[in-house]
């Protein structure tokens, strides 16, 4: 059995070291993936979204690298990583829909990433039972190049998401998926109104969003754009004889 799947994904410990005073990032240099997506949970309910978004991504980074530096004993269904994936999930739709509509938020979070200096030493537990430990120096080169690529990655990101363009497209998409209550919550604007839009204008709208996406060297970021549909060379080859076959029928 996997042992992290005893813990609840929206557990909130107590004695959090995020409530202590002091900079977060730096309260959890060594904290591991399952301990930072928990104070993730307890600076939710706290209502410290911005902390939350560090911790989250913060989450993320440590779960990816710990898995190279800390190989888990556990595979298949009981690798930590299916666990890591769903406390992802569950905890991803109370802050990816902020820190996106948020870009000042988002950016702030790139740099509280930047800087954060995640550290292992000889006691350093994943959170899980392992195979192998990587040495603590190669383990911090482990985990800070998974900090770099992310980081470049969200950068990106947000130099898209400040375009002032795609800025007023991407609130007129994402009010698509929301409910008005929902909305308010995750603009900060009690009297937030969301907006309606029909169907061929919404289609324009991810138009102009994919456009404006491809110049910032993105290829369809959210998964917007209708996929063409490729049939098997057998199957067009059945076809093209049925019609053949239909034509010298006549």
């Amino acid at each position: 059995d996997n042992e992290l799947s005893k813990i609840d994904p929206m557990l909130v410990v107590e004695n959090d070291r995020t409530t202590e005073e002091g900079n977060v990032q730096d309260l959890h240099r060594s904290s591991n993936s399952i301990e930072l997506y928990q104070a993730c949970a307890k600076a939710l309910e706290t209502k410290r979204k911005e902390d939350a978004a560090f911790l989250f991504f913060a989450a993320q980074i440590r779960g990816r690298s710990d898995a190279k530096a800390y190989p888990p004993v556990g595979r298949g269904g009981s690798h930590p990583g299916v666990y890591l994936e769903r406390l992802r999930n569950d905890i991803g739709w109370s802050i990816n829909p902020y820190v996106l509509r948020n870009n000042e938020v988002y950016q702030r979070t790139v740099e509280r990433l930047r800087k954060w200096e995640p550290k292992h030493d000889k006691s350093y537990d994943p959170g899980w039972k392992f195979t192998s430990r990587m040495a603590p120096s190669k383990a911090d080169a482990t985990t800070n190049e998974t900090k770099n690529k992310m980081v470049k990655q969200m950068a990106k990101m947000s130099r898209l998401l400040n375009d002032p363009k795609y800025t007023k497209l991407f609130a007129a998409l994402q009010d698509q998926n929301f409910d008005e209550k929902e909305l308010r919550e995750i603009t900060g604007d009690p009297n937030y109104k969301k907006k309606e839009f029909g169907k061929r204008q919404l289609a324009e709208l991810n138009k102009r969003a994919l456009k404006i996406e491809n110049k910032h060297g993105f290829k369809d970021v959210f998964g917007r754009q209708e996929k063409e549909v490729e049939l098997p060379q057998k199957w067009i080859d059945s076809i093209k004889s049925a019609i053949d076959k239909r034509k010298s029928q006549q």
